[in-house]
């Protein structure tokens, strides 16, 4: 009986709940649909955060690369509405971009708004939202050195022409046009080796020495006379055919020959026949030089960024040099062979009488004289300097691979501030913000020293110095070996900081691409998010 008694009371109600079910269905529906909107709409709201958030990265990148505001400002516009436009539901204004800090802080925000589910009336038609992104990034100091090789070889196969081209490109990452201010605190020197290195403006600092001197011997002889005359056949060589001029140097002289066809034929003819006379007679003969070439610095302080201390000015050039090593009674000839070189001098171009000549002949012996008429370019943010350095590289002589990269250290090192001074001081070593960094090429061996017996081969100083100047935690060493042999890539190799700033290159788009790696490295050396 209670059962049945339980059952007509549940069908008498069953209106009632029915009534109740319809009416609490309908706001647990809108909760459930709005909790399905808020969920969209955070989700969507992510996204375009994320959307925001790599377009200032990628536009802070493309402002380091040289990019006008301009132009970064509407390709950023693009690339992000194209992702925004594709969402169907979604519906934002245009992109603002904003720069500030002298364009070193970039700043994107949009207002969107996203459909909803079920719509008036149960709720709103969109739900709006407004997200931002910032970006912003400081400059540090950065000295560069570029290191070229314009040996004899770097003429074949266009390799001069790929590495102005290739250096060019590193310049305009380095120093991008069109954005002065990511610009202020990089400064680039360079420096050209083949079998010398020309001081140029910094000579008679480096080397002690006046850039005109005159070197001064002593001369035995006796006199000669005339005592009678002898037969002799004699060769008589005409050009049959003229040769042809393959190479000239920076003065327009011809210094390789080739072809051409050379006939001699013997000619009867007549010479005097003369003897000495008389006691031994003394004279002092001398001998001008005017030359800025130098080579690599003998003495304590060869591996070494030791700046020399005799500054022009404060003490007067040798103008007399001694004309021979050996003769110890004369003025020194080369101030760099001061026992130890205290003063820390490069070895310079010298003349010597090498042997007494009694029949009067010029005896003098020249050394180093003529070099490369390119000198180092000391630190500078001047790109016409840089892009006219550049242009003028022309190839020469040998390959002294160790005296440049001395030079590209002595020119960041802020021990040669006294050398390389006002705007072209290299920054302390430790500069709270600076960074420096060297980037050696070469296209061949190292081969060619003035020294090989005292310090080893030019190989074996490269390795030496590179292994200086990276005890220098401060300076990274990157290195490019162009179309070069085994042992030119292996002492880059080992030069380089670590491996992967090593490059090897076998055409122009490789040396290119090398560049333009080097230095984008470079700039994100200085620049930090």
């Amino acid at each position: 009986m209670l059962g049945l008694r339980m059952l007509r009371t549940l069908k008498d109600n069953g209106g009632q709940v029915a009534v109740i079910f319809a009416m609490t269905i309908m706001p647990m529906l809108t909760l459930l649909v709005m909790s399905i909107d808020f969920q969209r709409t955070t989700s969507t709201k992510s996204q375009i955060l994320h959307e925001l958030d790599s377009a200032v990265l990628r536009g802070a990148r493309y402002i380091q690369l040289g990019q006008s505001p301009e132009d970064v400002r509407a390709l950023l516009i693009e690339q992000v509405e194209a992702r925004v436009n594709s969402n169907p539901n979604l519906f934002c204004k245009p992109l603002n971009i904003q720069f500030a800090n002298r364009n070193r802080e970039l700043t994107a925000s949009i207002e969107c708004s996203v459909d909803t589910v079920i719509g008036p009336p149960a709720g709103p038609e969109n739900i709006m939202f407004k997200e931002a992104a910032q970006s912003e990034w400081d400059v540090g100091l950065l000295d560069v050195a570029f290191m070229f090789d314009i040996s004899g070889s770097m003429d074949s196969n266009n390799r001069i022409n790929a590495l102005k081209n290739a250096a060019n490109d590193a310049l305009n990452v380095l120093l991008p046009e069109g954005n002065e201010s990511l610009n202020e605190g990089v400064r680039i020197a360079m420096v050209a080796y083949d079998d010398m290195i020309n001081a140029g403006e910094f000579f008679e600092d480096v080397t002690g020495l006046a850039e005109t001197r005159w070197y001064h011997a002593t001369d035995y002889y006796r006199d000669w006379k005339k005592v009678g005359e002898e037969p002799y056949m004699k060769n008589v060589c005409k050009w049959v055919i003229p040769r042809t001029c393959s190479k000239y140097n920076e003065s327009g002289k011809c210094t390789k020959w080739t072809g051409g066809k050379k006939e001699c034929t013997p000619t009867p003819a007549v010479r005097d026949i003369r003897e000495p006379y008389g006691p031994q007679k003394t004279r002092t003969i001398k001998r001008k030089i005017v030359s800025t070439c130098v080579w690599e610095r003998p003495g304590d302080y060869v591996f070494t960024d030791f700046g020399p201390t005799m500054k022009a000015g404060t003490q007067p050039r040798i103008t007399v040099p001694k004309s021979n090593l050996y003769d110890t009674d004369e003025i020194i000839y080369n101030a760099s062979e001061i026992e130890g070189n205290p003063h820390g001098f490069m070895s310079a171009a010298y003349a010597h009488f090498w042997r007494d000549r009694p029949d009067h002949k010029d005896g003098w012996r020249r050394a180093g004289e003529n070099c490369s008429g390119i000198e180092p370019l000391a630190l500078t943010r001047d790109r016409q300097k840089l892009t006219k350095y550049i242009q003028g590289l022309k190839t020469r002589n040998g390959t002294a691979g160790h005296q440049g990269i001395a030079w590209s250290w002595y020119l960041i090192s802020d021990k040669w501030a006294h050398i390389f001074d006002g705007d072209s001081e290299p920054n302390r070593y430790d500069e709270p913000q600076g960074n420096k960094a060297l980037i050696l090429m070469t296209d061949g061996d190292f081969v060619n020293q003035r020294f090989k017996n005292e310090h080893g081969n030019s190989d074996t100083q490269a390795r030496a110095l590179c292994d200086q100047i990276k005890a220098q935690s401060r300076v990274e060493i990157y290195t490019v070996a162009f179309q070069a042999p085994s042992k030119g890539q292996k002492v880059l190799e080992y030069c380089a900081s670590n491996p992967s700033f090593a490059f090897t290159a076998d055409n122009e788009a490789e040396l290119r691409e090398a560049y333009n790696k080097i230095a984008g490295s470079l700039s994100e050396l200085r620049l930090t998010q």
